[in-house]
């Protein structure tokens, strides 16, 4: 009868009378060795495109270390994809550039890790990914945001990854008109709109059902804060 493996951290499992005058060298390498892996390894993983957690019955990989931390500079969202097995894990996020890791189990719906300079604790019962503790739970408002080209004309600013937004806003080829839309803004996100130059004017509309008004008059700076359906919180400053 030939050795088994437990299902969530792969240690083997020898057969009765199995690897004689060896199985002694097997409980080490194939049981406490991963044991150690899985309650004080640490991964770093560079994050690019998507990730694949690696699993190996008996022997050292990826999805088994207690911690994993996130680095690199970033040039797109990334996905980490974790077996489809019962664990918990610390992550670090320590990537840079402005975008998001996605953690998935196995062909289940990703869900966003923790912002850059954070950590958070998950826990997967194999098909869903539960946030057990994260350092930005609580304070939406200072979570990543995005910075978008400057407005040289009149448009919109709508954020489409659920960031909040720093918006700058350049007049100098004539009045501009800036209409502020929720996007995929989630509660407590903001929006600032700061006019960066000194010349022409900048008036601001926002979105419907927010509690800020439509100003006709120039305006050199505005956040607005969303409530989940609109802005509820707007401040604006004058020129």
């Amino acid at each position: 009868m030939a050795s088994t493996f437990t299902s969530n951290i792969r240690l083997e499992k020898q057969a009765d009378g199995e690897n004689a005058n060896a199985w002694g060298l097997v409980l080490n390498q194939n049981v406490i060795d991963m044991v150690d892996e899985a309650i004080t390894g640490m991964l770093s993983i560079v994050c690019t495109g998507t990730i694949t957690l690696t699993t190996n019955n008996g022997a050292s990989d990826q999805a088994r270390n207690a911690a994993i931390r996130l680095v690199g500079t970033m040039t797109g969202d990334t996905t980490i994809v974790f077996p489809a097995v019962e664990k918990t894990y610390f992550i670090q996020n320590a990537t840079a550039g402005d975008y998001n890791v996605l953690l998935k189990i196995g062909s289940g719906t990703p869900v966003t890790a923790t912002g850059q300079g954070l950590s958070m604790m998950m826990a997967t019962n194999g098909a869903t990914i539960n946030t057990m503790k994260s350092e930005d739970n609580d304070t939406k408002i200072y979570s990543p945001f995005t910075s978008p080209t400057k407005l040289i004309a009149s448009g919109k600013v709508s954020e489409s990854d659920a960031k909040s937004i720093y918006q700058q806003v350049n007049t100098s080829a004539g009045d501009i008109a800036v209409e502020v839309t929720v996007g995929n803004l989630t509660l407590g996100q903001y929006v600032i709109v700061d006019k960066v130059t000194t010349t022409n004017k900048m008036t601001i509309t926002w979105a419907t059902g927010s509690q800020g008004i439509s100003l006709s008059s120039a305006t050199d700076l505005a956040i607005g804060i969303n409530n989940g359906n609109g802005f509820s919180f707007v401040e604006t400053i004058k020129a």
